[in-house]
């Protein structure tokens, strides 16, 4: 019955793991999770703090990045403005405007 919906000849043989992974591909785009090694902003001009730290040349801690995105968020809500969304090496991470990395950064290097 396979067969017949593969619209394969009769006593054929297939490697179905095979199949389904094609199907799968198919179906699914494959994601590019890769830190982008310059500053890229969007067109709205909304950077993510990886990009921001790589633009500055400074290769810091995963912990010391998140407290510069939660500080940019503290910000960014205090101030009524929008936070993104883009794909990242660790998934989907919030984009915010380079101005107010630029401070959470400033804040957050003060502080160490």
């Amino acid at each position: 019955m396979i067969a017949l919906i593969l619209g394969a000849q009769l006593g054929s043989t297939f490697n179905f793991t095979e199949l389904a992974g094609d199907a799968i591909r198919n179906l699914v785009p494959a994601r590019k999770l890769a830190l982008v090694p310059k500053l890229a902003p969007a067109a709205t001009g909304m950077v993510t703090v990886a990009q921001f730290c790589a633009a500055r040349g400074a290769d810091l801690p995963l912990p010391v990045m998140s407290r510069i995105g939660r500080k940019a968020a503290a910000l960014s809500r205090a101030d009524g403005l929008l936070i993104g969304r883009a794909m990242e090496q660790f998934g989907e991470v919030n984009t915010y405007d380079a101005d107010v990395l630029a401070l959470a950064f400033d804040a957050i290097q003060a502080a160490q």
